[in-house]
């Protein structure tokens, strides 16, 4: 009830504003020196010689506030496939619960997305993470399928 008062209006709008209209329209400081990290980051990258390109400069050297630039210089297109192809695999996944298996797969789309947009340090745990409840629910999955059958 409160937060439809129009007295509270102006507040509402700010805080808006501020954690995100603000940051999405690079009018914020840490939006803009985020983007100004990724384009440097990607940039340097580019001016690299193709071997540097393909297998990065070494793991550690650049650290940025999304991980995408950062794997792309340190480990190059090389390492970003294969930590891509790493992750990504799990979408197939056999969960033998239909809607579980839906679910998991988007999660893990977009625990992917959210690291790869965002700092590093915020998706990576929850990623490893989600990587492994996705070996528990189907082992779990596959363990109540095969008592079902051989109680039926």
């Amino acid at each position: 009830m409160i937060l439809q008062l129009d007295r509270f209006q102006h507040l509402l709008d700010s805080i808006y504003n501020f954690v995100f209209a603000g940051k999405i329209s690079g009018n914020a400081a840490s939006g803009r020196d985020r983007s100004n990290g990724f384009v440097n980051h990607v940039s340097y990258w580019a001016s690299l010689n193709s071997l540097s390109q393909a297998f990065g400069i070494g793991f550690g050297y650049v650290r940025s506030t999304d991980f995408f630039s950062t794997i792309i210089v340190n480990n190059g297109l090389i390492g970003f496939l294969i930590f891509t192809w790493f992750v990504l695999r799990n979408l197939w996944l056999k969960i033998s619960v239909p809607l579980l298996s839906v679910c998991y797969k988007l999660g893990l789309a977009l625990v992917y997305i959210i690291m790869m947009a965002s700092v590093p340090e915020f998706a990576y745990p929850s990623l490893w993470i989600y990587i492994a409840l996705g070996f528990v629910i189907k082992h779990v999955s596959e363990k109540q399928n095969a008592l079902e059958l051989s109680n039926s």
